[in-house]
Formats: C-alpha cells, structure tokens, sequence
C-alpha cells in the first residue's frame, strides 16, 4: 500500500507571492477562476502548478474558493477564514493585499530571528574549528619539534602542553553540547508537538520570554489590523486571531479580552484591563476606539514592534559575537602560549 505523502504547509515567503499575485489580479477585473489558471501556467514549480490545479478543479466544480483552498489543507484556518471574509464581502483583493503585508513581516520576522541565531553558531563554529586544529595538529607539532632537538621536556613544559590539550578538549566539549543543544531545540519547533516545549524552555529566560511575547503581540496587532480593515467586528477578530498566536501567554491575553467584550466591557477598556499593551498604546487604541480608525492604530502598533523586535535582536546579535570572539580568542590566545613557553626556553638554551 503505497504510503500518503505528507502535506506541508506553504511558507510565508509562498503565501506573500501567492496573496500578492491574487491580489494585483483581482484589481484587474480577472476572475478567481481565470486567476488561478494563470498563476498554473506561468509557474515554474511542480508543487505549485499541483496545489494550483486542485483548487481549480474545485473552483470549477463551483466550490466557494476559501473551500477550495482549506480542502488543500496547505492554508492555516486563519488565512482561510480571512478568504471567506473577503469573498462574502466582496473585498477580496483588499484581503489578499493584507494578506500580503502580514505574510511578509512574518517572513521578515522569521529570517531576523534566523539571523540572530545562525551568525553566533557559524561564528562558534569557525572559533572550534581553530581550536581543533590547535590540539589535532599544532601540538603534535610542538611535540615533535621538541624531540628533533633532542630535548626532554622537563616536567612544567609537560604539564603546560598537557594543560594546552585538556583545555581545548573541554572547550570543544562544551561548545559541542551547545550547539547540539541548539540545533535541538530548533528541530524540535518543526513539530507541532514540539512547539509548546520549546516555548516552555525558553519562557524560563526572562529576556527570551519578553521577546516571544513581543514577537506574539506583533503579529495579533498585525492580524487585527487586516481584520479591522476588512470590516470584521472586534469580537470575531479576537476569536480569529488565535488562530495565529503560538504564545501561551499572550493567547491567554486575547481570550480574557474576549470573555470582557462578550460580557459588554468596550474594547478599548478591555485591552487596558488584561494588560495586552504598555498604557501608551492602550491610550492610542482607546482614542482610536472612539475615532473609528482602529485599522490604522494596529497597523502603527505593529510597525513599532516588528521595530522593536529588530532593534532586540541586533542588541542580542552585537552582544553575543564580541563576547564570543573575546572569551575563545583568549582560550586559543592561552593555548598557544602555554605551547609556546616551552619552546621559547628550549630555544633560548640552544641560543
């Protein structure tokens, strides 16, 4: 029996071309139907043009598209709820534009934290590999160099070698237990199952903590801002918006909000009660409340947490690679003098 392939969700880098190409037809006054078959056609990938014939078939068979592409089970519930919201209200092109913006500061989020990860690993990496090469092949020089000149090495010069290869031993150790441990954890927010324990782990580090909640309210004032915009009330954006948010906490956040509107407390008011945002956004959705330009507000506020967030992750960036440079510099700095000693007083003896 042949195996079923596993279905994997579209990246956010495919979901902003996908939203920004249906989006940019729609405006033009072509059909969902005759959309799709051109996104088929002029597509390179075997993938895609597969995912694009299946929502076809279904499209032509007179299935709603937000139908079509849930059948696929490659979109998130958000994203298709989103979809039937624009095709019930006639805004699809709106939606997929949206769609579009909050899709690509996910995929600008995604690669930040990449980066603040991957640089200080590639820059570990390259620091071990330097102190292998110390103990794997400069050592042994030096320990052949001592027996070409015919010296035994007294007990100090012994004892400074043997403390030159057990250092770097142990650093390597170490470094190796790290990168182990991170690439662990990496792996393990692949799995759906895997997600809700690496939040655990790394909401007991206080700055990580601060920064995942960051990175969730980010992307439910990024989220609210497309519904707002979309005409949907605030009650169904809060429930919508779930949907999208992997944080515990700040999930929590939104659901206390929910039970207050449910229970007639305004919005505005709400947000300020569970403490979602710092009293100065608060005050900005509350006058926005009032207003009727919630869309905007929420737009604003995301900006200036992806904002934020970046200038977080440069932060952690600039700390750590000097500190790693400084702390391995000065183990290989001690490694090669503790060598070097020895040599230096055989040589000056010789001299």
């Amino acid at each position: 029996m042949k195996k079923k392939a596993k279905i994997i969700p579209l990246t956010a880098d495919e979901l902003t071309f996908f939203c920004t190409q249906l989006s940019l037809i729609l405006k033009s006054g072509v059909t969902i139907r005759d959309g799709i078959f051109m996104l088929m056609e002029d597509s390179a990938s075997p993938k895609a043009v597969r995912l694009l014939s299946d929502i076809l078939r279904m499209v032509e068979n007179k299935k709603p598209f937000y139908a079509a592409l849930e059948s696929t089970k490659m979109f998130s519930l958000y994203f298709v709820n989103m979809v039937k919201i624009g095709e019930l209200t006639g805004q699809m092109d709106s939606v997929f534009d949206g769609l579009a913006t909050y899709y690509q500061r996910e995929s600008n989020l995604k690669n930040a934290v990449k980066g603040a990860i991957m640089h200080p690993l590639i820059l570990l990496f390259m620091m071990s590999a330097v102190i292998a090469i110390l103990i794997l092949k400069v050592i042994p020089i030096f320990k052949d160099v001592f027996l070409q000149l015919g010296s035994q090495m007294s007990s100090a010069s012994a004892a400074a070698i043997e403390f030159a290869s057990t250092t770097g031993i142990v650093v390597l150790l170490i470094v190796g237990l790290f990168i182990i441990a991170i690439l662990a954890l990496f792996l393990l927010t692949k799995f759906k199952k895997g997600k809700p324990v690496f939040m655990a782990v790394a909401s007991k580090i206080t700055y990580l903590r601060r920064l995942f909640n960051r990175i969730a309210v980010s992307r439910f004032s990024s989220a609210m801002s497309l519904m707002m915009s979309s005409g949907v009330d605030t009650l169904d954006s809060l429930d919508l918006t779930r949907g999208v948010i992997d944080n515990k906490a700040v999930s929590e956040q939104i659901e206390k909000c929910s039970e207050k509107v449910k229970n007639h407390v305004p919005f505005s008011q709400a947000v300020i009660e569970v403490g979602l945002f710092p009293s100065l956004y608060s005050q900005m959705i509350r006058i926005s409340y009032k207003s009727g330009s919630l869309d905007e507000v929420w737009k604003y506020i995301s900006k200036k947490y992806d904002d934020d967030i970046s200038d977080n992750l440069n932060n952690i960036v600039s700390f750590i690679e000097p500190l790693m440079v400084g702390i391995l510099s000065v183990i290989i700095g001690v490694i090669l003098i503790a060598v070097m000693l020895p040599l230096m007083g055989i040589m000056s003896s010789l001299g």
